[in-house]
């Protein structure tokens, strides 16, 4: 499995994984960390042509002042939650968003 870097900045809403969460995962055949916009590009592609079916790309997980914005906001808490896409969500958006005729479709 690719080693895949740290990252060590947040942009806010999202907190870096801390070390031993990158561990725990390094072996996982099913979780992705996120690195860069050139992998992300590559998870779309390879779940568009169902490469990658069963696997989950990990952005970051949810930094407590943004938990705290949604809880206002909406009531829900999500802290300590991960932001994530699993592969096959990329198909469903696709489809159904993909073209304007599937937007038109929704009035959109």
């Amino acid at each position: 499995m690719t080693a895949y870097p740290i990252r060590t900045r947040t942009n806010g809403a999202l907190d870096a994984y801390n070390d031993t969460q990158i561990e725990n995962w390094q072996g996982s055949k099913k979780i992705i960390v996120y690195q860069d916009t050139i992998q992300f590009s590559r998870f779309v592609d390879d779940a568009l042509v169902h490469k990658n079916a069963g696997k989950k790309l990990y952005f970051g997980k949810i930094s407590n002042a943004f938990a705290k914005k949604i809880l206002v906001a909406t009531g829900i808490n999500v802290k300590d939650f991960n932001c994530t896409i699993q592969a096959y969500e990329i198909g469903k958006i696709f489809k159904a968003h993909g073209s304007a005729d599937a937007e038109a479709k929704q009035g959109q």
